[in-house]
């Protein structure tokens, strides 16, 4: 090999001129050395990383009957679901008492506006939450959820 010295994988050479040359020729040495070994071990690695991920279950099951399905919701009672999330999270924390002096010593003007303006949203709300729930008590009912 000429005399120079061969290094490591991960050792560090000595600071010479050709520190840098000779190590990289050691690593390449290395890696030279065992070919069939380092593609064993590349076809292991690959074989693991292309195989499932969570290990195969067998066909058959410990539980003898399956769990029920949740019942399934309509979109429309989904909907008002979120609406009444929606009320308790955007509506009640603003009106607040400690959130309401905050905006008033922010800009009194413009939050006595605001607070007419939902106001005026509430009453329209109100007003639609009222024929909806007379809708509700006119239709029988199918109560599954015993609400």
């Amino acid at each position: 090999m000429g005399g120079k010295p061969v290094h490591q994988l991960g050792e560090q050479p000595a600071d010479d001129d050709n520190a840098d040359k000779d190590f990289t020729a050691g690593v390449g040495l290395l890696a030279l050395t065992r070919p069939g070994r380092t593609a064993a071990i590349l076809a292991e690695v690959s074989r693991d990383l292309t195989g499932p991920v969570i290990p195969q279950q067998e066909p058959r099951s410990e539980i003898s009957e399956p769990a029920p399905a949740p019942p399934t919701v309509a979109r429309q009672l989904v909907a008002l679901e979120r609406a009444a999330d929606a009320l308790r999270t955007r509506v009640y924390a603003p009106l607040a008492p400690a959130a309401v002096r905050a905006a008033l010593t922010a800009d009194a003007g413009a939050a006595r506006q605001y607070l007419e303006e939902l106001s005026g949203e509430v009453e329209r709300i109100s007003e639609r939450l009222a024929a909806a729930q007379r809708t509700a008590a006119a239709e029988p009912s199918n109560d599954v959820t015993g609400r």
